[in-house]
């Protein structure tokens, strides 16, 4: 998928190949090639990052109307290799699935609220954006889980069986 850095990054390199065939400098040409072996290099590891990955939920079967719904999800890797920085993204249970899978648009904070953020401590844990929550996992090794713990809250009555999850992972040139 292509996104904002993949694109810059492909721009990049397409003006210095132009560059390079107008100035015949072969320097140019190395570092336009350089440029889009990183980019595809990137784009396979992010595919590689969720395989054989398993996500499972736990929950009360039931609440009562104003009790919020506290949900567990249990990640683990079956893969050989350990995975870092991966997403997970817990959709709305009170929503029908389309079938399209989501894509988060985080907000963005000034430079100042970063670092208030930093020097106060404030961990980033979860997010709710458009009644997704999103967890980001720092890393999980060979065969091992992690496990998350949050609570929705407002949900409307009815019956909530299962309800899909996403593993998102972007690569360094997106």
């Amino acid at each position: 998928m292509l996104f904002s850095r993949s694109i810059l990054v492909l721009a990049l390199s397409f003006v210095m190949i132009l560059l390079g065939i107008n100035s015949q400098s072969g320097w140019l040409f190395w570092f336009a090639a350089l440029l889009l072996a990183s980019l595809a290099l990137s784009w396979i590891l992010s595919l590689f990052q969720v395989r054989n990955m398993s996500l499972f939920r736990r929950h009360k079967p039931e609440i009562s109307e104003d009790e919020p719904l506290v949900v567990t999800l249990h990640v683990k890797n079956g893969g050989r290799v350990s995975r870092h920085l991966i997403e997970v993204i817990d959709d709305d249970p009170s929503m029908t699935y389309a079938g399209r899978k989501p894509r988060l648009k985080q907000e963005r904070k000034s430079l100042r609220d970063r670092l208030e953020e930093l020097e106060q401590g404030v961990p980033e844990q979860s997010a709710i954006i458009d009644n997704r929550a999103a967890f980001l996992i720092p890393s999980i090794a060979s065969g091992g889980e992690a496990s998350v713990t949050y609570s929705r809250h407002g949900l409307i009555r009815g019956i909530y069986e299962d309800w899909p999850g996403f593993f998102y992972s972007e690569g360094i040139l997106g």
